[in-house]
C-alpha cells in the first residue's frame, strides 16, 4: 500500500565475463494498479573473473656472459603464489600486484628462453645476444716493433671479456660496449688471430717487414768502393732489409728475385743475388749519363751512371783475381812471375764489338771498342785482349812486366777513366 517500504534482495550473475567492471543498476517495478515505480540502486562493480595472462616481459634480451638480472613479467589477473617460469623451471618470484611479477634470473641460466607464468596463459621469448668482433686497430705492425695498444671494436661487449692473441688472453680494459683495449708486448708481436672471449668473429693481425734502406754510397761496382757505375756492369747495392731471404739466380737474368726488384733510372736491373744486406745486379743498358735514380722496393737512392767505370773483380780486400793459363788447359790462380801471361777480370770497361746487351746470356769474346791500358807496379803491361767473355764480365789478358816480388799496384785505364788505386797483384 501507499507508504509501504519495499525491501528487495537481488542475486545477479553476469555472463560473459566481458561484463566485468563498474555498472549503474536500475530496478523498475509495477503494482496491481499498474503503477510503474522506478528504483535507482546505484553503482555495482562486477569483478573480473578471467584467467591470468602474461602480456610482456622486461628486459627481453641479455648479452651472453652477463650477470644475474631482475626479470619483470607484466600481465593481468596475477595472484600471489604464481611463479615466473624460465624454460619451464620456476624462478623465485615476487608478487607485486595483479599486473606485475618479478624474479631474479641467475647468470648460469642466461640463455635463449621461453618465459611463462604458472597458471597464466601466454608466453614471451627471451633472447641472448652474442658479442661480436668487427675490427681491430692497428691491424699491422712492422717486424721488431715496440709494444703498442690494440683496440678491438665490435658490438655488445661486457666487462670481464678479454682480448685473445692467438688464444692467449691479454690484460684487457673495457671501454664501452663497442670497444676493448689491450697492450701487446714486443714478445707477442707477430702474425696473429685476434678474438674476444665469449664473442663471435676474429680479425687477422699481420706483420709487415721493415722498409728497405740503401746505405749512403752503397751502390758500387762489384767488389769496389767507387760511386760510379756503367751500363751492363755488375754492381752491388748495400743496405738493410733489402730482401727477406737470401736467393741466388739460375743464370737466367731475372728482373725479380726472392720478391725483390731493382730499378735503375726507371729501368729493371737483372739480379743474380739478393739478401737482406746486399744485392748483386747487372745495370740495364742506358744511354743516359750523370746522376740516376736507384730504387729497391720503397728505398730510393742515386748513383752516377757513366759510359766507363772500370773496376777489378777482387779476390780479397787487397788483391784482384788473376789466373795463369797453362798449355795443358789448367789454370793457376795468383802469384804470377814476370813474363807470364795472366788473365784479369773486371766490370765497367765500356762498349764492345759486337755489342753484348745487358740481361742476356753470352759466351764468346767481344772486344772493347776503346783501348784498355794496364799498369802493374807503375809499369805498362802488354795487353793481349780486353773484352766481354760472359754477360757483363770483362777479361783482360796481359803479360806481367819485370818487377820485384811482392804486391804491386794493378790499374787499368779505358776511356780516360782509371780503376781505383786499391787493388794489388802479388808477384813471385
Amino acid at each position: 500500500g501507499q507508504g509501504t517500504t519495499l525491501i528487495l534482495t537481488l542475486a545477479m550473475s553476469f555472463s560473459p565475463t566481458s561484463f566485468a567492471g563498474s555498472h549503474h543498476i536500475t530496478v523498475i517495478g509495477q503494482d496491481k494498479a499498474s503503477t510503474i515505480a522506478t528504483l535507482t540502486m546505484g553503482t555495482w562493480t562486477v569483478p573480473d573473473q578471467s584467467a591470468p595472462a602474461l602480456l610482456s616481459i622486461s628486459p627481453t634480451t641479455a648479452i651472453a656472459g652477463s650477470g644475474a638480472f631482475t626479470l619483470t613479467a607484466t600481465g593481468t589477473n596475477f595472484i600471489s603464489g604464481e611463479t615466473i617460469q624460465w624454460n619451464g623451471a620456476a624462478l623465485t618470484t615476487t608478487f607485486v600486484n595483479a599486473t606485475k611479477l618479478t624474479a631474479t634470473v641467475p647468470a648460469n641460466l642466461i640463455a635463449t628462453a621461453a618465459v611463462t607464468v604458472s597458471g597464466a596463459t601466454g608466453s614471451q621469448p627471451f633472447t641472448v645476444i652474442t658479442p661480436a668482433v668487427t675490427s681491430i686497430s692497428p691491424s699491422t705492425a712492422v717486424a721488431g716493433s715496440a709494444a703498442f695498444e690494440l683496440t678491438v671494436s665490435g658490438t655488445n661487449f661486457i666487462p670481464g671479456e678479454s682480448i685473445q692473441w692467438n688464444g692467449t688472453a691479454l690484460p684487457t680494459t673495457f671501454v664501452n660496449a663497442t670497444k676493448l683495449t689491450a697492450t701487446v708486448n714486443p714478445a707477442l708481436v707477430g702474425t696473429a688471430t685476434v678474438t674476444v672471449s665469449g664473442a663471435t668473429g676474429s680479425q687477422t693481425f699481420t706483420i709487415t717487414p721493415p722498409p728497405p734502406v740503401i746505405t749512403p754510397g752503397g751502390i758500387v761496382p762489384v767488389g769496389s768502393t767507387t760511386s760510379t757505375i756503367a751500363p751492363g756492369s755488375w754492381i752491388s747495392i748495400y743496405g738493410t732489409n733489402l730482401a727477406q731471404t737470401t736467393t741466388q739466380w739460375n743464370g737466367d737474368y731475372p728482373t725479380q728475385l726472392g720478391g725483390v726488384s731493382v730499378l735503375i733510372d726507371g729501368k729493371p736491373a737483372y739480379l743474380s743475388y739478393v739478401s737482406p744486406s746486399q744485392i748483386n745486379a747487372q745495370v740495364p743498358d742506358d744511354s743516359k749519363q750523370g746522376l740516376v735514380s736507384v730504387q729497391v722496393g720503397t728505398a730510393a737512392s742515386t748513383v752516377t751512371l757513366a759510359q766507363f767505370a772500370p773496376s777489378w773483380i777482387p779476390q780479397d780486400a787487397r788483391h784482384a783475381v788473376s789466373v795463369i793459363p797453362a798449355a795443358n788447359g789448367t789454370y793457376t790462380v795468383n802469384n804470377p812471375k814476370a813474363g807470364q801471361t795472366i788473365e784479369l777480370f773486371g766490370v765497367g770497361f765500356g762498349p764492345t764489338h759486337p755489342t753484348v746487351p745487358a740481361g742476356q746470356a753470352f759466351a764468346g769474346a767481344a772486344q772493347t771498342t776503346n783501348a784498355v791500358t794496364v799498369t802493374i807496379g807503375g809499369v805498362n803491361a802488354k795487353v793481349q785482349f780486353a773484352g766481354i767473355i760472359i754477360g757483363g764480365l770483362y777479361q783482360i789478358n796481359v803479360v806481367v812486366p819485370q818487377l820485384p816480388s811482392g804486391d804491386q799496384l794493378q790499374q787499368a785505364t779505358v776511356g780516360g777513366v782509371t780503376t781505383p788505386p786499391s787493388i794489388y797483384l802479388p808477384i813471385q
